[in-house]
């Protein structure tokens, strides 16, 4: 056994019919090479994994994966152009998992490759894969431009000729990928062969008959916009994201726009979006496509950053009436959820005057998804808009909101509420907000009655011990006193240790163990059980004198409860007293 090599190992291994066993075989590649050392990786291993190229495609994605890891097991930077060869065999594999991740293992090694190993083994790589008979193999040349052309020196204008031929391929699937990473191999392109090699490419491929096609041109465009100045940006890109923006025959393209609208204005800057694009983003903020609509929205929160504020209220704010009335659910829900970032954005003013209607009106929409994204950020709207925030009708929604029928709508409104406290004091708070905030102790759902347990502790860090003490844990003593269902009297008794940190111990004496002596004689045992797992909470709290004189006796009595949970979590209590 000891004669056994590690390749045999690794070869013996290979021969199972089982597949999961032939990945995590491979995935283990890097062992196998370490054990072999580099001279023994290229003379035996590598010319081995050449000849797997027939395995199932789990297996060849795994070989892909790793051959990219060995780069340093193979005796250094100049040996690195070895792993190349099977690569290159793998970059024509008909599945395009194995092929992408291929691709993405020769882009990984070419970092390493000195520029010698690049002009004689990954440019002619490339030349071969180009002009391959199947478009597998022109599919992933595509992909290992940039990633050569650094180091490529006189090879350069070859390189840059060929990918201007994959762009006008007659195949689709070749004139995409090209598509797909022209930004990447532009980025690499010195700016006067940008413009006079690719940007003819590029213009040709936003007009090509695919509309998959032009819809990956919008993408690179992102890339390209960057590199350009305003001028040309103005001359080259503009004209063509227009044209994109407004095309009839595929709403695709249209949607690439808007998805990627924020991008392009953050690249292109203010005074060109405003001068060129930001007609056509209004209109795709009202396109007959939800999806389109929605998209345009989604981009809102950012794209608003980059306008003017008279922009804003002159063409962009105009449009959200429609947006809030939306027909789709889809649309309302983005809007929804994009309102309170841009209110952060346009400050206090803009959003009393131009924002606030539209807060009240989602609030009120038919779809829970919709109120729910407007609710979940009312507390951003309160910081922002101050004391005003809480006006007539804003309570009366939010009263509304906290029956909703939808738990997570309720839930989401008791989340709010201490930042609400927050922005409208002691006195409003007790008179309008606190009734909502207490029958959610009450709540049918229990993950909204834990939220309004979490909630205490916040609400006690905005107004103090003092108020606590003397306001809201009479609150919930009252709670537990009052409400017949023992979940309830089970919530309350759950509050305790939550307010506990924001009270003395005088306090916790006085004010929770009368509760807590009386919820251990319960009839409900899964009560009697809280009561014990909640003394040794507060156990670090009391005094001694206290523990002796009250919680001792009562856990005496509980650990001869006649069920075992009382018993055990008494047992636990008084192991600590």
């Amino acid at each position: 056994m000891d004669d056994i090599s590690p390749l045999d190992l690794f070869r013996e291994e290979l021969t199972t019919d089982d597949i999961a066993t032939k990945v995590n075989c491979i995935h283990r590649l890097r062992t196998v090479a370490t054990a072999m050392g580099p001279e023994s990786t290229r003379s035996q291993l590598l010319p081995y994994l050449k000849k797997l190229t027939s395995e199932d495609d789990e297996v060849l994605f795994a070989l892909s994966e790793e051959l990219g890891k060995l780069r340093d097991l193979v005796g250094g930077s100049h040996f690195t152009h070895l792993l190349l060869e099977p690569l290159e065999t793998l970059a024509c594999i008909e599945e395009t998992m194995v092929r992408d991740k291929a691709v993405e293992a020769v882009c990984l090694i070419a970092e390493q490759l000195p520029e010698s190993a690049v002009q004689d083994t990954l440019v002619p790589i490339i030349f071969r894969l180009a002009s391959g008979e199947w478009f597998t193999s022109r599919v992933s040349a595509a992909g290992m431009f940039g990633a050569a052309y650094p180091k490529a020196g006189p090879l350069k204008s070859q390189l840059r000729a060929i990918f201007a031929q994959l762009c006008a391929e007659d195949t689709p699937m070749v004139r995409r990928a090209a598509a797909n990473k022209l930004g990447d191999f532009a980025l690499r392109v010195e700016k006067e062969y940008l413009i006079s090699d690719l940007l003819p490419v590029f213009k040709n491929l936003t007009q090509d008959d695919q509309d998959s096609i032009r819809v990956v041109c919008v993408e690179s465009a992102v890339r390209l916009a960057p590199l350009f100045s305003i001028e040309e940006n103005k001359t080259h890109l503009l004209p063509v994201l227009v044209r994109a923006a407004e095309e009839k025959s595929s709403w695709r393209v249209r949607l690439a726009v808007a998805k990627n609208f924020d991008k392009l204005a953050e690249a292109l800057g203010q005074a060109l979006t405003a001068i060129s694009l930001l007609s056509p983003y209004v209109n795709l903020l009202a396109d007959t496509e939800p999806d389109v609509r929605s998209a345009a929205v989604n981009c809102l929160s950012q794209s608003v950053k980059v306008l003017s504020m008279e922009q804003l209220q002159q063409q962009v704010f105009p449009a959200f009436q429609a947006l809030a009335k939306d027909g789709s659910q889809m649309v309302r829900s983005a809007f929804a959820q994009s309102l309170p970032d841009i209110a952060l954005t346009v400050g206090r003013d803009l959003t009393s005057r131009f924002l606030m209607n539209y807060v009240l009106e989602l609030m009120r929409d038919e779809n829970h998804e919709v109120r729910f994204n407007i609710v979940s950020k009312l507390g951003r709207f309160a910081d922002l808009v101050g004391s005003d925030f809480l006006n007539a009708t804003m309570l009366t929604n939010i009263q509304h909101l906290a029956e909703d029928p939808q738990w997570r709508v309720r839930l989401s409104v008791l989340e709010q509420i201490p930042g609400l406290a927050k922005s409208v004091g002691t006195e409003v708070f007790q008179s309008k907000l606190e009734p909502l905030f207490m029958a959610g102790l009450s709540d049918n759902v229990y993950s909204v009655r834990v939220s309004a347990i979490d909630e205490l502790k916040a609400l006690a860090d905005v107004f103090g011990p003092q108020w606590t003490t003397s306001h809201l844990l009479p609150r919930v003593v009252e709670h537990f006193y009052k409400d017949q269902s023992y979940l309830h009297r089970m919530t309350s008794v759950l509050a305790l240790p939550v307010l506990a940190s924001s009270l003395s111990s005088d306090d916790i004496a006085q004010s929770m163990l009368p509760v807590l002596l009386r919820a251990a004689k319960d009839p409900v045992p899964n009560i009697r059980f809280v009561v014990a797992k909640t003394i040794i909470k507060l156990i670090p709290c009391l005094d001694a004198t206290v523990l002796n004189s009250q919680i001792r006796p009562c856990l005496n009595e509980m650990q001869q409860d006649s069920d075992r949970d009382v018993v055990y979590y008494a047992r636990q209590a008084a192991q600590l007293c």
